[in-house]
C-alpha cells in the first residue's frame, strides 16, 4: 500500500506520455509489452508532428530506440524503476540551458510527488498538524528536490525552436533503490531543520520509515 501512495502520486504530476492512457491502462494489466510498443509508436509520430529532433549525444540512436528502450526499462520492474518527465525553454536558443530548466523541472515533479505522500500520510496520522506540519513538509520537498539531481538517469530528450526559443522535452528513470534513500535523508534533515522532532516524537519517526524509506535491495 505504501509503495502504491508513491507510485500514484508520481503518475499524478508527470505527464503521461503513453497514447490513449485509459485505454493503455486496462490493456497493459494484460500486456504491458504490447501497450508499451504502441505508446512508443503515438509518442515518436506525436513528438514527429510537432517539429522534435532528437537532443543530447544519443543521436546515434533513433527517437523511437530510445522511448522503446525506457518504456522497457519501467515495464521490467514497474516498482524499482520511475519515470519522470521534465520541461525546459529558452529564450535565446541555449539547449544547454534548456535541459537544465528540465532537470529542474523533473526534480521538482519528483519531489513534489514525494511531498504529497508525506502530507497525506501526517494527515492521516495526526489531527492538527498546524504550521509546523506545513514547513515540515515544505523543507522535505525542497531537499528531495535538491538531493535528488545526481540520481535522475536521463532516457530521451527532444528538442525544437520556435518563436520562443528552444524548448525540450526530457523523459528520465529514477531507480527507486537510490531515491528511498534521498527521501529519507531528506525527512531526516528537514525534521531537524524545523525543529519538528520533538513535536512529531517517535510516531512521526516510525511512519517515515514505514512510508518514506523501505525499498528491498
Amino acid at each position: 500500500m505504501k509503495k502504491m501512495n508513491f507510485l500514484v502520486a508520481i503518475a499524478t504530476v508527470c505527464v503521461c506520455f503513453l497514447s490513449g492512457c485509459n485505454a493503455s491502462k486496462n490493456v497493459a494489466v494484460q500486456n504491458p509489452a504490447k501497450t508499451a510498443v504502441r505508446g512508443t509508436e503515438a509518442k515518436v509520430a506525436e513528438w514527429t508532428a510537432a517539429g522534435y529532433t532528437l537532443a543530447g549525444a544519443m543521436g546515434t540512436f533513433t527517437m523511437y530506440d530510445l522511448l522503446e528502450m525506457h518504456n522497457n526499462k519501467i515495464i521490467s520492474d514497474m516498482e524499482r524503476y520511475i519515470p519522470v518527465f521534465g520541461t525546459g525553454q529558452d529564450e535565446f536558443g541555449e539547449l544547454s540551458t534548456a535541459r537544465l530548466y528540465a532537470l529542474n523541472d523533473a526534480c521538482v515533479n519528483y519531489a513534489t510527488a514525494a511531498g504529497s505522500v508525506v502530507s497525506g500520510g501526517m494527515n492521516r496520522a495526526f489531527s492538527n498538524l498546524g504550521e509546523k506540519g506545513t514547513k515540515l513538509q515544505g523543507a522535505y520537498t525542497q531537499k528531495v528536490a535538491q538531493y535528488i539531481t545526481p540520481y535522475m538517469k536521463e532516457s530521451v530528450a527532444v528538442k525544437r525552436t520556435t518563436q520562443k526559443g528552444i524548448e525540450v522535452e526530457v523523459y528520465y528513470i529514477i531507480d527507486e533503490q537510490h531515491a528511498s534513500k534521498v527521501r529519507k535523508q531528506a525527512m531526516d534533515e528537514a525534521l531537524k531543520e524545523t525543529a519538528t522532532e520533538q513535536i512529531f516524537g517517535t510516531a512521526v519517526d516510525e511512519w517515515v520509515k514505514e512510508f518514506v524509506s523501505d525499498v528491498k535491495e
